[in-house]
Formats: structure tokens, C-alpha cells, sequence
């Protein structure tokens, strides 16, 4: 029995020296779960951040001194309680953020200093960061290179009304049926009448601006309302008369 409770004595002594050397230079925070290291470096535009705090880590996110990032790419942070406020002044434009800490799960206090997730703090500067695994560093770009100009769209000739019901047509000719609602549609409204009340659509036998309308559908009728509009189902041209094509 002594030698069975020397082992386990032995066993949880080697545990513990081994548990506390893998830690390296990390050290936990109290009263949190982060764990704190110096093995991660944080370079924001090409330079160190200047402060003498060190990352934290809660699983693999990893947390970085929030003011003093900030204020590197020249920010400015405000602090009340319960409340963080950024702001970055430029010759055109002010842009503030009122954070509240009681929503900010990726922001955490630690020995009254802020800390904030890496790619949360990508999103509250306008910043790109990203990891270095090799070299254990998280780099953050601070100016983001502008996207190149979108070539300018070419403003294409609007379709005469025969060449819309043209295009939207393709193959195939009217339906028979359908040319029998829109004379009915036709002589509702001469009547005076409310011609939807009595077919709940509006006949339309044009070309859909609609880009979510499938490439195989001739519209043949709208309601009126949201860009919702009805269609023959051609099958991308398997059915032979729009006549026996679902719609």
C-alpha cells in the first residue's frame, strides 16, 4: 500500500513539473480563464506594438491589448464603466463606436485593462489581421489597400416593347390561354372594372429585369407587388409549346 500511494505521489509530482514546464512563459489570469503569454508577437503596419502588456489566449483565440493597438492606428479610446468608446477622425469623415462591454464577448477585462480578439479587433478598426503560425504573430494592416475601380458598366439600349416580348419568347409562340386572359383583362378594364380583383395577376409577356428569375421561365404575369411575377416552366427548351409547360 505505501508503495502504491509513493507511485501515485511520484506519478502526480512528475504531472504537475511537467504540466507547469509545457506552460513555458505563460501565466494564467486571475479569476479568468485566459491564460497569458509572451511567445506571440503583434505587428501592426510593418512595426511592434508598443506596450508592455503581453497576449492572452482562451482556447485559440487570441486577445490583444485593446488601447494600445488602437491608438497605435491611431484611434482614439475613451473608457467609462461598462462602456468603450472609439473613434478615428480623418479629413473627410469622423467614425466612432460606442462598445458596451455587457454585449462585447470578445472584449474582456483583465487588472482594469482591456483586451480584444484579434479578428474583432479587425472589425472595429476597418483593419486586416491576420496569424502568422510560423512565426507565432499576429500581423495587422491598418490601412487596407483600396479595391482597383470596378470597370464601368456599359449601359446597355433599352429593349423596344417587341423586343422585349421578343427576347422573353425565344422559340416559342404565345400561349392560346394566355392570350384569352389578357383579352379578358382587357375588356374588365374597359368595363371599368378592377381586372386583378377578377385574375389576380397583371398579364406581362415581357422580357423579367428580375435577375432571380430562373433562365428557363417565360413570365407571363405579375402581381403587382415585390417584383413577384409568374412564368411558364420550359424546361431549357424541352417542352414543345408553352401550352403544356407548368407554370
Amino acid at each position: 500500500m505505501r508503495n502504491v500511494k509513493g507511485f501515485i505521489i511520484v506519478f502526480l509530482s512528475c504531472a504537475i513539473f511537467f504540466g507547469m514546464t509545457s506552460v513555458h512563459d505563460a501565466t494564467y489570469a486571475e479569476g479568468s480563464k485566459l491564460v497569458e503569454t509572451k511567445m506571440i508577437q503583434v505587428i501592426i503596419d510593418n512595426k511592434p506594438l508598443q506596450t508592455d502588456k503581453h497576449i492572452f489566449l482562451d482556447g485559440r483565440k487570441r486577445f490583444v491589448p485593446m488601447r494600445a493597438a488602437l491608438e497605435q492606428m491611431g484611434w482614439k479610446v475613451e473608457w467609462k464603466p461598462g462602456l468603450i468608446t472609439v473613434s478615428n477622425q480623418t479629413p473627410d469623415s469622423l467614425k466612432s463606436l460606442y462598445l458596451y462591454l455587457e454585449d462585447e464577448s470578445m472584449i474582456r477585462v483583465i487588472n482594469s485593462t482591456a483586451y480584444v480578439e484579434m479578428h474583432r479587433l479587425g472589425e472595429i478598426s476597418d483593419s486586416e489581421v491576420k496569424w502568422d503560425d510560423s512565426s507565432a504573430t499576429i500581423v495587422i494592416s491598418s490601412v487596407v489597400a483600396e479595391e482597383e475601380d470596378e470597370e464601368e458598366e456599359v449601359d446597355q439600349p433599352e429593349l423596344t416593347d417587341e423586343e422585349s416580348i421578343k427576347v422573353n419568347y425565344g422559340k416559342y409562340e404565345r400561349s392560346s390561354t394566355l392570350d384569352v386572359l389578357t383579352n379578358i383583362y382587357s375588356e374588365l378594364e374597359q368595363e371599368g372594372r378592377d381586372p386583378w380583383s377578377a385574375l389576380g395577376f397583371y398579364p406581362d409577356d415581357h422580357h423579367s429585369g428580375y435577375s432571380g428569375t430562373p433562365l428557363d421561365v417565360v413570365s407571363f404575369g405579375r402581381t403587382g407587388g415585390d417584383g413577384e411575377h409568374y412564368g411558364f416552366l420550359t424546361e431549357f427548351g424541352a417542352v414543345t409549346s408553352l401550352e403544356e409547360a407548368p407554370s
